[in-house]
């Protein structure tokens, strides 16, 4: 397997969950460690200017979107209503398209406040708390295309925003759920999510017996608005949300996939340093 960032541990060695795939080139997204003071000073100091215009932007989308998308349904109930004929039908039609072309908005709308939202300060996290809350809250989603394990290390605190984190753990397992083949039952899915310690970092991975990745899409899964799904599905900015919110904690984020077999998604957290010992005098 060839990676384009060996640094990120992938678990090689290691017995394999199911979907977990074996041989495929890697992309992955992230942070380097080298960085300087000043371009680390500039990198936040853009990404500010950028969480100020996402804020006034969708501010300023939100409430035209929830009046159009509240008068569509409207427009929908009414037309339920009246005596069939072909002038109702085509109209419902059309009022459907745009809820979802409306739905598809706000969603789009939601994903890019996540960018901004989440500016808390980073705090001592207990990943095993985060997964499993994660997962409570996704479980009625994914219930009925895939089965969920997880396999978490004891492992120590990680220094990080809980939101953040919850939100990119959240993000990868749904994605991995939709990439189930729809003509597999649910209890022939699998999502996987993992954690382990590993050289300073806490890796958490998120792998799936799904359909895999093409090749040739790998470049563009993390930049935004890049989606397979059809239109009506996503906004195309989940997995660019991920590498943001993982880039602002510090941590890197990559995948590896096979066609047909899965694709596990894994991302880094520092370890919270231990405090030093305090000499007795």
């Amino acid at each position: 397997m060839t990676r384009s960032h060996p640094d990120i541990p992938t678990g090689a060695g290691e017995a394999k969950p199911a979907g977990r795939p074996s041989g495929v080139a890697a992309m992955l997204r992230g942070g380097d460690p080298g960085d300087d003071e000043v371009s680390a000073v500039a990198h936040t100091q853009r990404m500010a200017t950028i969480g100020t215009l996402l804020s006034s932007v969708t501010h300023e989308m939100n409430n035209p979107l929830t009046f159009v998308l509240g008068n569509v349904r409207a427009i929908e109930e009414l037309l339920g209503g009246l005596p069939p004929s072909p002038e109702r039908e085509e109209l419902t039609m059309m009022a459907a398209e745009a809820r979802l072309g409306c739905e598809r908005l706000v969603t789009i709308v939601g994903d890019l406040r996540l960018l901004y939202r989440s500016n808390d300060e980073p705090e001592p996290v207990h990943v095993s708390e985060v997964v499993e809350q994660s997962l409570r809250t996704v479980r009625a989603k994914i219930r009925r295309r895939t089965q969920c394990e997880r396999r978490v290390d004891e492992l120590p605190p990680v220094l990080a925003s809980p939101t953040r984190l919850s939100q990119v753990l959240m993000n990868l397992v749904l994605n991995a759920a939709e990439a189930m083949p729809q003509s597999r039952s649910a209890r022939d899915n699998l999502v996987s999510v993992d954690a382990r310690f590993e050289d300073g970092e806490v890796v958490i991975a998120v792998s799936d017996n799904g359909v895999g990745i093409a090749p040739g899409d790998m470049p563009s899964l993390f930049e935004p608005f890049y989606s397979k799904k059809p239109l009506k599905e996503g906004s195309g900015l989940g997995l660019y949300v991920c590498r943001n919110l993982v880039e602002a904690m510090g941590g890197r984020i990559g995948l590896e996939s096979e066609e047909g077999v899965g694709s596990r998604f894994a991302f880094t957290v520092a370890a919270r340093p231990e405090p030093s010992a305090v000499p007795a005098f």
